[in-house]
């Protein structure tokens, strides 16, 4: 048994679809390596929304192969860098009409899309060996678990618990928005006592470099993350790892990093919807 860091969920950045600067990858490396050491793992998800998938991993690989740090291991949904032995892998964040889910430890070839109920989103996802997490479960926006709650489909929620493999006890963006995580650290040691057998992770869910591994868990893997390159069974030991992590595994390095990374992200969302009504308007006025 390998105790391995592992942050499963990160974005890298607000502004989604453009190409990742090859000039910076060395520096982004070392940055991550620094929060969360060599040997470890790095979520990097995909957002998919009714604009479709945003191809953030994919875009990322084509970035790390070009920029001449050394030799990059490709292998289907996993990035991995040797020289600092850490790796990244492919993961969704899917914004369903209920909320956000999320999946990790996926191959290349799996495609998922918003349109597709949560149900069908974990069957494909569990057909490929991945693993199913409930984010954030309690965030005023795009939590799922408290969607339902206001839906009042209690029946649903139990499914969906009995299904998971984990539930994000501690996301790092999540404390600027009412900071919901220590709700949902207080649910899942219910859960444990009502026997249900979900995980629990703590991860940063960050939209800039210098979040990555500021959260993170220390999963029991069988083996060291470059072994696990090489005989092709990271998902699966993914899976299986995160259903038996626990709030215990969790280290939280910074309260204040993920707080201001998702003040930034919030000012930047804000003026790209603030950009594209002012471009809609001029349209409308030619």
């Amino acid at each position: 048994m390998e105790i391995v860091n592992a942050d499963l969920h990160n974005h890298f950045r607000t502004r989604t679809g453009e190409p990742f600067n090859v000039r910076y990858m060395d520096r982004i490396l070392q940055s991550i390596s620094k929060n969360i050491g060599r040997g470890s793992l790095i979520g990097l998800v995909n957002m998919v929304g009714r604009e479709g998938d945003d191809r953030n991993f994919e875009r990322f690989s084509q970035a790390i192969s070009r920029s001449g740090i050394g030799v990059v291991k490709r292998r289907s949904g996993v990035i991995y860098v040797p020289n600092y032995d850490i790796a990244f892998v492919k993961g969704f964040e899917v914004a369903t009409n209920i909320g956000h889910v999320l999946s990790m430890g996926v191959p290349d070839d799996l495609k998922l899309e918003s349109s597709l109920t949560w149900q069908e989103i974990y069957r494909r996802v569990r057909d490929v060996g991945g693993a199913n997490v409930i984010p954030h479960p309690y965030h005023f926006l795009e939590g799922v678990i408290k969607k339902l709650i206001d839906l009042g489909r209690k029946e649903e929620i139990g499914e969906m618990l009995r299904t998971s493999d984990a539930w994000e006890a501690l996301n790092g963006e999540a404390k600027l928005f009412f900071n919901p995580n220590g709700d949902a650290i207080e649910a899942h040691k219910r859960l444990k006592r009502e026997d249900y057998s979900l995980g629990c992770i703590g991860v940063s869910d960050g939209h800039s470099y210098s979040e990555a591994g500021v959260v993170y868990t220390r999963l029991g893997m069988p083996k060291a993350v470059s072994e696990l390159i090489d005989n092709g069974s990271m998902g699966p030991a993914i899976c299986e790892a995160v259903r038996a992590s626990r709030v215990e595994d969790i280290v939280c390095q910074s309260e204040l990093v993920p707080i201001i990374g998702a003040t930034k992200h919030a000012i930047e969302i804000l003026i790209h919807q603030i950009a594209h009504k002012s471009r809609q308007r001029d349209l409308t006025t030619i």
